[in-house]
């Protein structure tokens, strides 16, 4: 049986939170659902009173601004870089996102890769994965201050972050 990116995140997130939350937290959390990034998200908060309508207030809204930057299921401004290919004057998240980037993909040698959705679209779609391949690379990603450029054809995808 395969398992897919998404599950084996909810498996490992529930695995550490049934290591790391005392039994009677786990007794007695609360569950808050709703849609985020193209799917359903959770969050498991151990019994924390009044403040478990504070807390899941603060986190709707980090959501909101995060899924307006970077969400590819919403108009965001990663959808429109993707689309248009420059990104001019982006937000301090975007630049912080860009730079955190850019130290892993060169942490990693280059197996960290925001560039991969242009190869994740060909092959869910049965494009040109030869294609795919040679638009991406972060390398190729020109991002400063004031404008992010891609390369042509290219896509980014911030889900490793």
């Amino acid at each position: 049986m395969s398992v897919s990116r998404r599950r084996f995140m909810v498996i490992a997130a529930g695995t550490l939170a049934g290591m790391t939350l005392p039994r009677l937290a786990l007794a007695t959390a609360r569950i808050w659902r709703a849609r985020a990034f193209g799917t359903d998200v959770s969050i498991f908060l151990p019994a924390i009173g009044q403040d478990f309508y504070r807390v899941v207030r603060s986190v709707e809204r980090e959501l909101q601004l995060i899924e307006k930057e970077f969400s590819l299921f919403a108009d965001s401004a990663l959808v429109r870089l993707n689309e248009s290919g420059i990104l001019k004057n982006p937000g301090k998240r975007m630049r912080d996102v860009f730079e955190m980037s850019a130290e892993i993909h060169e942490a990693t040698g280059g197996a960290f890769d925001p560039t991969v959705q242009t190869i994740w679209k060909a092959h869910a779609s049965g494009g040109d994965l030869a294609g795919a391949r040679a638009r991406a690379g972060w390398r190729k990603v020109e991002h400063s201050a004031s404008q992010i450029r891609l390369a042509s054809g290219m896509e980014l995808t911030f889900n490793g972050i």
